[in-house]
């Protein structure tokens, strides 16, 4: 007898792995190679990009407007943001750990910080970002960008700061 297997948490990893291995990929290139995103910073991405009404107001902002008055204007994206980001802390390190077993991540530590780094220079045959829906794709576009130019530290004071 086989045990029960939950669809949907199968997806839901699948679309982390990809949107967590997109989001490292793209702060990477942004960042010409020379760094790499920090856990931290990680598991800061899906509970705004999961998050409809955050996803939304990015996706209709231009890189040009800065993370600060993004947040400033849009109180949503904070709205219990702590709570979220405890939610999606579990499936966040799921993608990653799919994302590290497939080849596709590799994890570094360093000074007790643990990093994340790409693995390939073009996708795979059989993976694609393309397949994840386009708001999310250009919503982690744009944190890619903001949160480049900003501190782990920063982002959960601006994120979690009152």
């Amino acid at each position: 007898m086989n045990g029960y297997i939950d669809k949907n948490l199968i997806q839901n990893s699948l679309l982390a792995c990809l949107l967590l291995t997109y989001f490292v990929k793209k702060y990477e290139k942004l960042n010409a190679g020379t760094e790499n995103p920090d856990l931290m910073k990680i598991l800061l991405v899906l509970p705004i990009v999961w998050h409809k009404e955050s996803c939304t107001l990015i996706n209709k902002k231009k890189t040009s407007t800065t993370f600060y008055t993004l947040l400033a204007e849009n109180s949503i994206i904070k709205a219990n943001f702590e709570k979220r980001l405890a939610e999606f802390n579990p499936i966040s390190l799921q993608g990653l750990n799919l994302s590290v077993s497939a080849n596709l991540l590799s994890r570094i530590e360093r000074e007790e910080e643990i990093f994340l780094t790409s693995l390939f220079k073009r996708w795979p045959v059989g993976y694609t970002y393309k397949v994840a829906p386009t708001e999310m794709i250009n919503s982690i576009n744009r944190l890619a960008y903001w949160f480049k130019n900003h501190s782990t530290a920063e982002l959960y004071l601006m994120l979690l700061g009152k």
